[in-house]
Formats: structure tokens, C-alpha cells, sequence
């Protein structure tokens, strides 16, 4: 949704270094007072990445009028990319999970930054009881489907050599999966941080599988519509040059930095140290190595590669998408030749 007054009702407006979030979701203008500014919508899901990077956006914008970015903030990774579907956002911070799952739906988009990958973060939280991937055999596994959650949980029994017909997997929303392992009511959870700590430590549980047994399957990223990368390359230089400061704020002033980014997501300072274990933030050289170059592409390609395989191989998606043309490394390339 471009244009002066983009205003989706579920949009969190965040406002200085990181600003003011309530409980529930308010409405935010992209006017401002001065000279006229372009307005656009990122559809995301919390997650400290893309947090971080709302917090470089907000930081960037506080100083530079040109470009003014609503978030459309949803509380699960479905509902940010349903809003990204239905044209209520002209970008999304989610996986390439997602990214496959909007493109096979016929939503043409573009690939233009890698935020992160994770080492850890992503995985299966498992009662006690349940000491190993085989012990999952005839169990319950609560999954919120068609999320990297799920992908997530399909890879574990994958590695296991369980058949998805040998465990009982319970389609559930984010709050009633966590409301579920709590209250025992199924065996495991496939989740992420910082669900995944907390379910382990309030539900009498351990993590039986994570996203460090597969390095670079899960990541993270933006990605637009693909009018909005071929109209407007200047947002897509403003949104990189965004992430490169909201990694230069992490690195020098990391006090401060955990202070805003636990005022807009609600999460301990203590948890965020412990999920960063599990999260690698990609600054800009790792994104040059992530696309590669004209004659050689890099290893993002081969994940997003991997991960459509999977999900053709489990009936997630029924076509295969030309990833190579959803794939737009112009705005790192330029960044890198200021």
C-alpha cells in the first residue's frame, strides 16, 4: 500500500530511537510534519532481527524526511504475510519459507536483503519424557502449519526417519501451541525463540531439535513487491542503508540497543542475550557473499533452492518458483559500490 496516507488499522508506529508500543495494535499515519515523504508498509512478525531492524528504519527516518515506514506489526508469521497477500504491505520481514510460499501463490516479489540465518533459535521443544527425535513416534506435535514452524518440524522427522503418519502433528496459532505444551495437552511444539526457552523452562520440557542441525536452512529476510524494487530502487537503498546502521547501533552501543529493542518487543534483556546464541545477523559484506555476484550466485540461492525442494517434497507448494528471478542483490551492490 503506497502513497501518502497508507494507514492499515494493525500497524505499530514506533516513534524516536524506538519509541512507545502498546498492548494491541494502533493506528499510525506516514505524515509528518515538513516537507511531503513517501509512505510504505513492512509486513512483519516479532523476531529480533526484524525488530532490530524496525528500530534502524525508525533511527534513520528520525533523522532523514524523504521516506517514512509504517509497520503493519502481526503476532504470528501467517498473518504478517496474509497482509503482505492482500497488498496491505509493500514488503514483509519474514523467512524464505514464506517469501516461496507468497511467490507459488502468484504474488510477484523480490528477495533484496538477507537480515539473518539461524544457528539455534528455531526448533522442537520436547517434554522431559521424550529424550530423543524417536521418541516422538505416536506422540502429539503442536505446529502452527504453513509457517517455518512447521518446515521446521517435517526437517526433525526427516533427520529421525519418521514418516509424518507415525506422529499426530495438532494445528495450532501461536498462543494456544504454547497454552497446549503447558498444560500437557500435546508432547512437543515446533516454535522459535523466545518461545522455545520459555516453554522449555515453564513446561518441565528441553529443545529436541533445533535450526542448528540445519545451518543456513532458515533464513531470514526482505523481500518486496516487485513493482516497488523496479519503481522505487531509492526505498530499497534506504531500507539497506537502514539495517547497515541498526548493526553499526548493535555493535557500538549495545546497552542501548538492548534497551530499545526490549521496549518494542517486550522480551528480558537476559532472553535476548540468550536467543542472539542462536541467531547470526548478516551485515552487508555477508549479504555480498549471500547473493554473489552476476557470474556466481551465493548460498542464499542454494537455500532458497533446498527449501523449495522440501516443500514441493512434502505438498506444501504444488509448483516450483524461478527463485533465480526473485533474487535482487541491485541495493546491496550499490551499497557496496558507494
Amino acid at each position: 500500500m503506497k502513497g501518502k496516507e497508507c494507514l492499515p488499522v494493525f500497524v505499530v508506529c514506533v516513534v524516536g530511537v524506538v519509541g512507545v508500543v502498546v498492548a494491541g495494535l494502533i493506528l499510525c499515519s506516514c505524515g509528518s510534519e515538513g516537507p511531503p515523504s513517501e509512505c510504505f508498509t513492512i509486513a512483519k512478525a516479532w523476531w529480533p532481527a526484524w525488530d532490530t531492524f524496525q528500530i534502524g528504519v525508525r533511527r534513520r527516518e528520525k533523522a532523514e524526511s524523504s521516506f517514512r515506514t509504517t509497520f503493519f506489526q502481526a503476532e504470528d508469521y501467517v498473518t504478517a504475510l496474509e497482509a503482505f497477500q492482500r497488498g496491505e504491505a509493500d514488503a514483509a520481514t519474514l523467512t524464505i519459507y514464506e517469501a516461496i510460499l507468497a511467490a507459488s501463490r502468484g504474488t510477484p516479489l523480490k528477495i533484496v536483503l538477507l537480515l539473518d540465518y539461524t544457528t539455534g533459535s528455531d526448533g522442537i521443544v520436547a517434554k522431559n519424557r521424550i529424550r530423543s527425535l524417536l521418541d516422538l513416534k505416536g506422540k502429539r506435535i503442536g505446529v502452527q502449519e504453513g509457517t517455518i514452524a512447521h518446515f521446521t518440524v517435517l526437517k526433525a522427522l526427516e533427520k529421525a526417519g519418521l514418516d509424518r503418519t507415525e506422529v499426530e502433528l495438532v494445528n495450532l496459532d501461536l498462543d494456544a501451541l504454547q497454552q497446549a505444551f503447558l498444560h500437557d495437552q500435546v508432547d512437543a511444539a515446533g516454535i522459535y525463540e523466545p518461545y522455545m526457552s520459555n516453554l522449555a523452562r515453564q513446561g518441565g520440557g528441553h529443545v529436541v531439535f533445533s535450526s542448528l542441525e540445519i545451518p543456513r536452512a532458515i533464513c531470514d529476510v526482505l523481500f518486496v513487491k516487485e513493482a516497488l524494487a523496479r519503481d522505487h530502487p531509492d526505498v530499497i537503498d534506504h531500507w539497506i542503508r537502514a539495517w547497515n546502521d541498526a548493526l553499526n547501533f548493535k555493535g557500538s552501543d549495545t546497552d542501548t540497543y538492548l534497551h530499545a529493542l526490549n521496549l518494542l518487543n517486550g522480551t528480558p534483556v537476559t532472553d535476548l542475550k540468550a536467543s542472539f546464541k542462536g541467531i547470526f545477523f548478516t551485515s552487508l559484506a555477508e549479504n555480498q557473499r549471500a547473493f554473489g555476484k552476476p557470474d556466481r550466485s551465493g548460498y542464499l540461492l542454494e537455500s532458497l533452492n533446498e527449501m523449495q525442494e522440501f516443500m514441493l517434497e512434502q505438498g506444501i507448494i504444488e509448483q516450483r518458483v524461478p527463485l533465480e528471478d526473485s533474487v535482487d542483490s541491485g541495493g546491496i551492490r550499490r551499497f557496496l559500490e558507494q
